[in-house]
């Protein structure tokens, strides 16, 4: 039976200049909804903070003042433009179901985390061209593909003060609170050198995890429903077992602990010699729940298979019909709403994204820019898509390689210096032999800023 679990959850969503509604957390089909508020801070910027007057890097770090006098542009400090950490705490032993600011869901199935402690998740959630460009997200892959996003989420997970990831083969199902399109899938996203996240296509993100069922054996009865829950291994290899059939044993004393198993390969290449790996991993942790009151040694053989969810639920229906997860996995395909469910193998960096189709008969054009002294903020927006490109530098200029002849673009810039913040936008379609574009900069005051990135972004 599933718990109903209150949390405060602090919301502030500053990408979209708007306030957001307040966060939820599902249990047991019932929301329960809490609406603590916030003071919006003000940006910190080179000069500022909120006791003290000093001179701050992008890091927030202290710096000599010579530095700034010197009249090189500075990078501006946007923690005050990040999402607000929304918090949860779940009993990873039974299923659960979050649902953030935006409306979005993550239904975490039991035992998807390591250990049978609480765990604590944080969530940030990252909407629209302001987000991105203020928080140094991008959205091209490690490979310099353009990428058009539906969504971004930074997710950590933390239990007994230490963090914590995803069991191996264990996934989080998420659903799309909007419309997205059927061409998205999930992307995992790494920081790069020059600061910026790019990003990772995962091939299995729209297709969910098979179940392990337990086919034979003495146990068949009584822990066939606990070893669905908890075995799981690497998602491939469990694909690969669907339908296939793979065999181990183990001999118990009368504590359940084991004194004798059937050998797994070494070098655990293919899919069955994971399943063994794993499977030996897991009986451990499992002899107090499967073993209570036994008496004497017991020699036990195990017979698996790999279903589809589908068929799962197909054969065990009277046992998932309150599953927010079956339920989740029987629609997988988009909802007459145009609503769409992903999984999420890691945590971490995480963009629903696809790929912005360019012909290769296509004309591409490299968009030059030369700004001015020191200035490193800069990224180029495409007008009627959410992508957001980050250049490279080539001397005097900025380079933002292969972008699509006739895209409306859109070049945004910022720094500081002293206690101002400056800010350029340059939105044009892009032709052929386009020249370099030279932004001009205007000032303004800290407290505008916000407004003046989403007039410039969006």
């Amino acid at each position: 039976m599933k718990k109903i679990l209150t949390f405060a959850i602090l919301s502030l969503m500053l990408s979209a200049a708007c306030s957001s509604p307040s966060d939820t957390v599902e249990k047991n089909h019932q929301i329960i909804i809490t609406d603590e508020k916030t003071d919006q801070e003000s940006v910190l910027l080179p000069g500022q903070t909120k006791t003290k007057t000093a001179y701050l890097n992008h890091q927030g770090q202290e710096t000599q003042k010579s530095d700034i006098e010197t009249g090189r542009a500075q990078k501006i400090n946007f923690d005050a433009f990040k999402p607000e950490i929304q918090q949860f705490s779940i009993d990873p032993k039974i299923e659960s179901v979050l649902k953030t600011a935006s409306g979005t869901k993550f239904i975490i199935p039991t035992y998807s985390f390591p250990g049978k402690e609480p765990v604590q998740i944080n969530i940030r959630e990252y909407f629209g061209k302001t987000a991105a460009y203020t928080q140094g997200l991008t959205t091209l892959t490690t490979a310099g593909e353009i990428l058009e996003s539906a969504g971004m989420f930074h997710i950590e997970a933390f239990a007994a003060g230490k963090k914590i990831d995803l069991r191996p083969g264990a996934e989080i199902i998420l659903e799309t609170a909007q419309k997205v399109d059927e061409a998205m899938g999930i992307y995992y996203g790494k920081t790069a050198a020059d600061g910026n996240v790019y990003w990772e296509f995962d091939p299995l993100g729209t297709t969910p995890a098979p179940v392990a069922v337990m086919v034979m054996g003495s146990l068949k009865k009584s822990a066939g429903q606990t070893f669905s829950d908890q075995y799981k291994f690497d998602k491939a290899a469990m694909i690969a077992l669907i339908g296939k059939q793979w065999k181990t044993s183990a001999s118990f004393d009368r504590d359940g602990n084991i004194i004798g198993y059937s050998n797994c390969s070494e070098k655990t290449i293919t899919p069955s010699d994971m399943a063994c790996s794993a499977f030996f991993e897991l009986l451990p942790t499992m002899r107090k729940e499967l073993f209570a009151g036994n008496t004497q040694h017991w020699a036990v053989d195990f017979t698996f298979t790999c279903m589809t969810h589908e068929q799962f639920v197909a054969e065990q229906n009277a046992l998932t019909a309150n599953s927010e997860l079956y339920k989740a996995v029987a629609n997988f395909k988009p909802a007459g709403d145009g609503r769409k469910y992903f999984t999420i193998i890691s945590l971490g960096n995480i963009n629903i994204d696809k790929k912005i189709p360019i012909p290769d008969f296509k004309a591409k054009e490299d968009v030059l820019v030369k700004v001015e002294n020191g200035v490193e903020e800069i990224k180029l927006l495409f007008s009627e898509k959410n992508t957001v490109i980050s250049p490279q530098r080539k001397e005097q200029y900025y380079v933002f390689k292969n972008i699509p002849v006739g895209t409306e673009i859109n070049v945004v810039s910022t720094y500081a210096k002293g206690n101002k913040v400056y800010y350029a936008g340059e939105k044009m379609p892009l032709r052929k032999g386009n020249a370099p574009i030279l932004l001009s900069y205007s000032a303004c005051e800290a407290g505008e800023l916000g407004a003046k990135l989403a007039e410039l972004c969006n």
